[in-house]
């Protein structure tokens, strides 16, 4: 015990000597009577607020800077503000759902806490992601910027935002679009992560993470930097410390194959007092980072335990990277000492091999997480230190001066609300206290604290509302000396003006302009007093009473300022004027009698009723205090009956329609399709019942058989038959089949032959001619349309004598009998009103246009063709009365013509011949009825201008799809041409001419001919020389006979047996 009350007393004697010991001590001697010190009083004239009623926990602020708007999140709710006013453009209402409240209160939570707290925001693109606690089941929505209250997408928040309000959270959207986060990711808070694109830190590894405490995060090149506090593990064998870090992971790492980071590595942030013996203040609190200057500052606090008191350091990215370029710390076994080890290769912490093969490399990469050089900040000493006080948050502004180009300002708030505005200067680093401002009537804790460069202003986000601060207040300072002196980088003195103002034009270079080098304010010259706002009115009494007897007199109301803005110092002049106004003091208000009490505001259950009274008997004028006491008294209503409990019913989820069903995956030989419904009509409520049966579908399609396709060879050359006596010859030939569409699937099927005796002049007979006649039918030619009803034709050849061939030799069938879908046309103009007074109806109607190549008559299309609307006409009260029109009169000089009609009444009144009794028109040469109305009337009938566009329109229309028509039919017969009938051919033999040798065509060229097209070869044969029969004797097998008889010489080659189709 008694060991460690003295390392107690070392302690509290080594903080208190590196407090009172530091060079920055003066930054913390700014009083209320300094003039440095900006009450509330004086800043309030100066800043906006926005506090809606019921809502609380302001604790996210992101900008859009483009719309020059501010996005804000707190309780239950998001807020669209402008930026200066802080003016609500829009809010919507985002609770946690009723569900998730019941559960989190069942779970052991607070209603308090079992909100949805709103701990994310971030800008991409167009589009807002906000997500929140939602009762501890975090949820994330993409929204518009200008349109918060429409989600697009709901998904959920785990691992992007925390489960309680009460814990950190840090998060980066970078510039490729992908959330990098660190939080915890469960409902104890007991295993947090770092995460991103589905990559996150080992689970439960506390030489990863122990017990961390997030603060900040940021991204800078390749990577992304997380700032946080923790449990120091490699000081665990000497007791419990805490330490800060910064880790950074590569953007670019893709895991280890478990979804974990390979290239996290995290080192200590050092932020102490330089000595023999340093003092460490190791609880970052607050971070912000400058991505242009690459400096990260951040604030430092002592423990909670310990005597109160902060830091500010200052880090540049060099001493970031060098502590993560260098040696590590290793720890071999669990419990065992940290060594310190030099690894050879860095590349793949660098995020230049964001791939790893070997599982071996990757294990031994795992144990290289902590470095052995923590971060160095940019001065030996932090910038600011602070005795007493706890710092939470940090921005800063970069700003060009009249002698600098970049001079950094720091705003730094403590635990009360109190923000400490400070300078660096350029040169020699060192801080210097600008001013203390109070934003706040009360001590306040600031949730959350950004600068907006753009609008000049600091908000801070507290549990009550928003605030928005200006960052310079050069009009306190009076004259050109107290302005100079005050070393405002904002600020400087407008001699063309006599004012201290910031740059006129925001060009600091402007020659009337005057600003000295940026140092630490001169706190020795003089300042003069200049006075403060003026306070609100106050009541207050006259000292003596109007008759002078000493009596005090009528209440009066008055308002005060002070010489404090700023106070005069070191033998300033003071302020020159009233400290205090008052005005005319007059009667005070009076109450009138109660009114009668009202009925109960509501007929059952909890109800009150109320009664009224006015502050007008008399009513206060000219300052005159109002009347003290309630203008209005209710009661509860004690007779009102109990009203009945609401129930919910539970409601049983419903099918709904069938969607249509989908392709079928195979065109023949069976398939399957599908279709699906859903469950909301009604959907499952209060605990229905959700619908029974499967919400997808399957049936079969496609159940015809696929046709057989087949196709014959060319015959080989006449070949001697094997054993044979001298003149016997054989040729063969071979049959492809495809009994699928598929054509991997074509077989060879058995082959045939033909025989011939040859005799030694050359005369060759078939082996049996008299069994010759028909050969096989051709392929089915292409349809002649593609639908509405064609025909396709195949054809034969005879194989011997005419009279061996009966039967036609080309038949015919029909194809794609199907009715063609045509396309709508155009609608016409609508067509004259039916009645010419009153209300009648109108059409207008379209054509059904036929798809190229198809028969007009033989066209459908879906809908109708005719469309009616009814139609207003004028009253047909306005006829009566009037007798028929007069035939229109010959044109007059001015190119006119004119009709009239009388009134058959000598006094109509309102009701008879109203309108006009004269009508004009051009003189055109049309049949069209448009007429000039006189006075205010309006030509009925006629042909509409529109009407004539649309007939020419329609005309031209009309010969566009008859001239497609023509080149179409014109194109398919030159395509295809005529198909050949059948030949008639001699009946006497002839000597058959020795074959060429030819090739047996391959399953390309077959299918080739068979689309009716050749393909491109070196000889340069059209599909039509491809088809044409070759002049060979062809002898056709039938059975065991034999062909005695001689072939003519145009037979053609393939033919196919009669068998085959």
């Amino acid at each position: 015990m008694g060991t460690t009350n003295g390392g107690s007393a070392s302690l509290l004697v080594l903080l208190t000597v590196a407090f009172v010991s530091s060079s920055a001590q003066e930054v913390n001697t700014a009083t209320p009577n300094d003039y440095r010190f900006v009450s509330y009083t004086e800043l309030r004239p100066t800043m906006d607020v926005f506090a809606p009623k019921n809502v609380t926990r302001f604790s996210e602020i992101l900008f859009d800077i483009q719309k020059y708007q501010i996005i804000v999140g707190a309780r239950d709710h998001l807020y669209r503000l402008s930026v200066r006013g802080l003016q609500e453009l829009e809010s919507a209402y985002w609770p946690a759902d009723k569900d998730a409240v019941k559960m989190c209160e069942i779970k052991g939570q607070t209603a308090v806490d079992c909100h949805n707290f709103v701990r994310v925001l971030h800008r991409h693109e167009s589009r807002l992601l906000a997500c929140g606690t939602h009762a501890f089941q975090p949820v994330c929505t993409w929204r518009q910027l200008d349109a918060l209250g429409t989600v697009q997408r709901r998904e959920s928040g785990i691992a992007v935002a925390p489960y309680s309000p009460h814990l950190n959270v840090t998060s980066v959207l970078s510039s490729e679009g992908d959330v990098f986060a660190a939080t915890p990711t469960d409902f104890s808070g007991l295993d947090p992560a770092l995460y991103g694109r589905k990559l996150r830190t080992q689970k439960y590894d506390s030489r990863l993470l122990s017990a961390p405490d997030f603060v900040g995060s940021f991204e800078a090149g390749d990577f992304v930097y997380f700032v946080f506090r923790e449990d120091a593990v490699e000081y665990m064998s000497c007791g419990k410390a805490v330490y800060s870090r910064i880790a950074r992971v590569c953007k670019n790492d893709r895991g280890n194959g478990r979804h974990v980071w390979t290239t996290f590595v995290k080192a200590r942030l050092n932020c102490s007092v330089p000595g023999e013996y340093p003092f460490y203040l190791d609880e970052v609190q607050s971070i912000h980072y400058l991505d242009r200057e690459e400096v990260l500052y951040a604030t430092f606090t002592t423990p909670d335990n310990s005597l109160a008191g902060s830091a500010v350091c200052a880090f540049t990215m060099a001493s970031i990277s060098a502590a993560f370029q260098g040696p590590f710390q290793h720890q071999s076994a669990a419990g065992g000492p940290w060594k310190r080890v030099h690894l050879e290769d860095h590349t793949h912490f660098e995020c230049r091999s964001p791939e790893v093969t070997s599982g071996h490399q990757l294990a031994a990469l795992y144990d290289f997480t902590l470095t052995a050089e923590a971060v160095q900040p940019e001065r030996p000493e932090p910038l600011l230190l602070l005795d007493g006080v706890r710092l939470t948050s940090v921005a800063t502004d970069v700003i060009t001066t009249k002698h600098h180009v970049s001079v950094h300002v720091l705003y730094v708030a403590d635990t009360t609300g109190t923000i400490r505005k400070l300078s660096v200067v350029p040169r020699s680093r060192q801080t210097c206290l600008l001013e203390v401002l109070r934003p706040f009537s009360k001590p306040t804790r600031v949730l959350t604290m950004k600068l907006l460069r753009e609008a000049a202003s600091l908000y801070l986000g507290t549990d009550s509302g928003l605030v928005r601060l200006p960052v310079e207040r050069c009009g306190r300072y009076r004259s050109e000396a107290a302005c100079l002196a005050a070393m405002d980088p904002y600020c400087g003195w407008d001699e063309a003006r006599a004012l201290c103002t910031p740059p006129p034009g925001q060009d600091p270079g402007v020659a009337s302009w005057l600003q000295p080098v940026t140092q630490c304010p001169d706190l020795s010259r003089p300042v003069d007093g200049g006075w403060s706002a003026w306070g609100d009115w106050q009541p207050c009494r006259q000292l003596e009473s109007s008759d002078g007897e000493g009596e005090p007199g009528e209440p009066c109301l008055c308002r005060r300022r002070q010489c404090s803005s700023p106070a005069p110092a070191r033998g300033g002049a003071p302020c020159v004027g009233l400290a205090a106004e008052v005005t005319n003091c007059t009667r005070h208000g009076g109450w009138t009698s109660w009114s009668a009490w009202s009925a109960c505001s509501h007929p059952c259950g909890v109800a009150v009723k109320s009664r009224r009274r006015s502050c007008s008997s008399p009513a206060p004028v000219h300052g005159g205090r109002d009347c003290s006491g309630d203008a209005e008294q209710e009661i509860m209503c004690h007779s009102n009956p109990p009203c009945p409990s609401e129930t919910s019913l539970p409601v049983d989820g419903g099918w709904g329609h069938w969607s249509a069903w989908s392709r079928c995956s195979a065109r023949c030989g069976g398939g399957l399709r599908r279709r699906r419904r859903s469950c909301d009509s009604p959907r499952p409520a209060n605990g229905g019942r959700p619908c029974a049966g499967c919400e997808l579908e399957y049936g079969q399609c496609g159940g015809q058989p696929c046709p057989e396709q087949r196709r014959l060879t060319h015959w080989t050359p006449w070949l001697a038959a094997n054993g044979s006596t001298v003149g016997r010859q054989q040729r063969f030939r071979f049959e492809c089949r495809a009994p699928v569409p598929d054509a991997a699937l074509i077989r060879v099927s058995h082959a045939r032959s033909d025989e011939r005796h040859c005799n030694a002049d050359g005369q060759c007979t078939p082996a049996d001619w008299t069994g010759l006649g028909w050969g096989d039918w051709g392929s089915w030619s292409p349809c002649s349309v593609p639908c509405g009803g064609g025909v396709q034709t195949r054809s034969r050849t005879c194989d011997g004598l005419p009279s061996a061939c009966l039967g036609p030799s080309r038949v015919e069938q029909a194809c794609n009998t199907e009715r063609c879908k045509g396309d709508w046309s155009c609608w016409s103009e609508w067509s004259p009103c039916s009645v010419s007074c009153g209300v009648g109806r109108r059409s207008r109607h379209r054509q059904c246009r036929p798809p190229e190549g198809a028969d007009p008559s033989d066209v459908t299309c879906d809908g109708s063709d005719v469309t009616e609307e009814p139609c207003e006409m004028p009253s047909c009260s306005s006829l009566e009365g009037w007798n028929e029109w007069s035939v229109w009169s010959q044109c007059d000089v001015g190119g006119e013509q004119h009709r009239v009609r009388d009134c058959m009444v000598s006094e109509p009144g309102q009701e008879l011949c109203q309108g006009v009794d004269r009508q004009s028109r051009l003189c055109v040469e049309t049949n069209d009825d448009s007429v000039l109305m006189a006075a205010t009337a309006v030509a009925q009938g006629g042909v509409s201008a529109g009407r004539l566009v649309g007939a020419c329109l329609g005309c031209f229309c009309a010969g566009a799809l008859l001239a497609a028509a023509g080149t179409y039919y014109y194109l398919h017969r030159r395509r295809y041409g005529r198909v050949p009938g059948s030949k008639y051919y001699d009946t006497l033999p002839k000597p058959a001419a020795p074959n060429a040798y030819q090739s047996v065509p391959g399953v390309q060229e077959l299918a080739e001919l068979r689309n009716g097209r050749g393909r491109h070869s070196s000889a340069g044969k059209s599909a039509a020389e491809l088809s044409q029969p070759e002049k060979t004797a062809t002898i056709r097998r039938n059975g065991s006979q034999r062909y005695t008889s001689v072939l003519g010489s145009e037979l053609r080659a393939n033919l196919a047996s009669d068998t085959i189709y």
